[in-house]
């Protein structure tokens, strides 16, 4: 396939004033063209004096090359005996030169050339060519990285910009997965054990796929433009329209405030603190009618709310709930793990974007919706706000307050804790984000795209982050008029002869199951328990391998335990699987991670055999 910096740009080869050749795309240098040796030595420099400054780096990638001259200058530096050193040149014919600079061995600097790049360099080291997207992710998914962009480079063509900023993206999403993994990979163990239970008793996820064809869904994320519109939804859903009601958790409290009673509610935070958002789980309809049926008997029926449970969120938030829960996959091994043990397939899992509200709009993918309307997507903070009022958290700060810690100072510190960072408004102006936001961002961007090509997707206004090609919408009323009511919504597709579409309201996929009936399984019971006795025995036996000095002989015993155990761990996890190799600090990760699990299974064994017990 045609490089895309090849097909936009014409490449010349220039002679600079001192004899080297510098390329040239579209008539702008990428190098100096009067002493590029020079300039080489000065970017380098520069870069140096960056790099002592940040004592995590151990890796450099470098967008952009310049041409053979700063390869040279590069070559001769401090800097490849320092860092791991790797180049990313997407241009074919540029990248041939600096392979051929690499077989060469580098002239002298041309001009005048005090050698300040050469001292300590070591030409014997080498520096990494890269020549395309793929082997610049796989060089930067390591730790300690740092990338640079080549200043010539950015300046000659916008598209070394553009993989410049898709890179940072890419190093910076994963680096708050990176901490995410380090700060809840333990609550996520925890989490996935507590869960069990409510597991077996709830329903798959695989039930509801595509049940919904064809029909329209308003996604409610936790904006503060919520509550700028949330009237308008409530108002909405009682005219008995036929349309899905989908929200976060955190958008809940919210909701019941104005009446409005989301058919599925979706959640997957592992703080206990998210237990406040679904504190208040009844229904605000009057009588909820039978709890194993579906979330709505009709366009005028009372709501029945269904909870979307990742295994992994906070158990604590599972058990105030009323109602149905059905439950999505989740790919941690320990999750897969855990339902082999229960003899339950593996759900299928709604695409992760780091945050629920992306769970809950893969989830009106899922149901097979092909209008969707996003509410309270602001992405930003409008107006100073963090959330919608009327929130659980936001409310939870009137109670909290006191005289040393106002909820001005609460929202303050929320706002700059990590850092900011502007995304285009709708008002086209620059709105007040920051770096985890920018990841959900990116997310949406790249997803609603995408999906706008065949589906009906929109957005009604927040005064929030701009989605460039998407339709903003001043109301309700103006959303569902294009809509055009009575007709097939666009994008429809005609029903398989097996799943018909109904004709109004929703169609009955079958009961939700809700709780753990002993009457149904009582063999199945004492079948899993024993599975869990089994795995109680292998992690037993990892822990004594771990404190002798015979793992790397032996662990091959222990693989089931130690994928499930490798929480965080997955890439020394493989290293070990692959080359037999393992760390002192890996060996004392997974002690920890052991005992750990040890002790869940424990409690897991103990809440189970209560369950419904004679």
């Amino acid at each position: 396939m045609e490089n895309p910096v090849e097909r936009e740009a014409v490449l010349e080869w220039l002679e600079s004033r001192t004899g080297e050749t510098v390329p040239s795309l579209n008539g702008k240098a990428l190098q100096s063209v009067y002493d590029p040796g020079r300039e080489a030595v000065r970017q380098i420099e520069a870069l140096h004096r960056r790099l002592e400054a940040m004592e995590s780096v151990q890796r450099v990638l470098i967008v952009g090359s310049g041409g053979p001259c700063f390869y040279n200058a590069l070559a001769i530096s401090r800097l490849p005996g320092l860092y791991r050193v790797a180049i990313y040149e997407p241009h074919s014919s540029i990248f041939d030169s600096i392979v051929r600079a690499k077989n060469t061995k580098p002239a002298g600097m041309s001009g005048k050339d005090d050698g300040r790049a050469r001292g300590g360099g070591n030409q014997d080291i080498e520096i990494l060519l890269l020549a395309n997207r793929r082997e610049a992710q796989a060089f930067a998914e390591s730790p300690g990285i740092f990338i640079y962009g080549h200043p010539g480079s950015l300046r000659a063509h916008s598209l070394y910009g553009q993989e410049l900023s898709f890179l940072e993206s890419f190093i910076q999403k994963r680096q708050i997965n990176s901490n995410t993994l380090s700060r809840f990979g333990s609550q996520w163990v925890r989490n996935l054990y507590a869960n069990v239970t409510t597991a077996i008793g709830s329903a798959s996820i695989n039930e509801l796929r595509n049940a919904y064809r064809g029909q329209a869904a308003v996604v409610l994320g936790a904006g503060p433009s919520l509550a700028d519109h949330i009237g308008a939804v409530a108002s909405f859903q009682k005219s008995g329209e036929p349309t899905l009601i989908i929200a976060v958790d955190t958008a809940l409290s919210t909701c019941r405030l104005h009446g409005v009673e989301p058919d599925f509610v979706v959640t997957v935070d592992a703080q206990p603190i998210n237990y406040y958002h679904l504190a208040d789980s009844a229904p605000t309809s009057a009588g909820r009618g039978n709890p194993r049926t579906r979330p709505r008997t009709g366009p005028h029926g009372a709501r029945n709310p269904v909870l979307i449970l990742d295994p992994a969120a906070s158990p604590l938030a599972a058990r105030r709930w009323v109602g149905p829960v059905i439950i999505t996959g989740n790919p941690l091994p320990l999750a897969t793990g855990l339902n082999e043990i229960c003899g339950k397939s593996e759900p299928d899992q709604l695409s992760y974007g780091g945050s629920v509200s992306t769970n809950a709009y893969d989830l009106a993918l899922y149901l097979g919706c092909t209008a969707i309307l996003l509410v309270g997507q602001d992405l930003s903070f409008t107006e100073t706000r963090v959330h919608a009022k009327g929130s659980a958290l936001e409310e939870l700060w009137s109670y909290k307050e006191w005289r040393l810690q106002s909820r001005e100072t609460g929202n303050y510190r929320q706002r700059f804790a990590i850092p900011v960072v502007p995304l285009p408004g709708e008002n086209q102006n620059r709105v007040h984000s920051n770096a985890k936001l920018e990841v959900f961002y990116q997310w949406f961007r790249s997803r609603l795209k995408k999906d706008s090509e065949t589906l009906n997707v929109g957005l009604l206004r927040s005064q929030g982050a701009l989605f460039v090609d998407i339709p903003l919408f001043d109301s309700m009323q103006a959303w569902y008029e294009q809509l055009r009511p009575g007709e097939k919504l666009p994008g429809i597709e005609e029903p398989d002869v097996a799943t018909p579409a109904p004709e109004s309201g929703f169609p009955d996929v079958g009961p939700v199951r809700t709780s753990i009936e002993a009457k149904e399984w009582p063999g199945e019971k004492d079948l899993i328990i024993q599975r869990i006795t089994e795995l109680q025995r292998e992690f037993r036996g990892l822990d004594d391998l771990l404190q002798g000095p015979n793992f790397q002989s032996h662990w091959t015993q222990y693989a089931r335990a130690i994928r499930l155990a490798g929480t965080g761990m997955q890439s020394a996890v493989k290293e070990l699987e692959t080359s037999g190799e393992v760390s002192a600090a890996f060996k004392e990760q997974l002690a920890h991670q052991t005992r750990l699990h040890l002790t869940q299974l424990m409690k897991l064994q103990i809440r189970l055999s209560r369950v419904h017990s004679p």
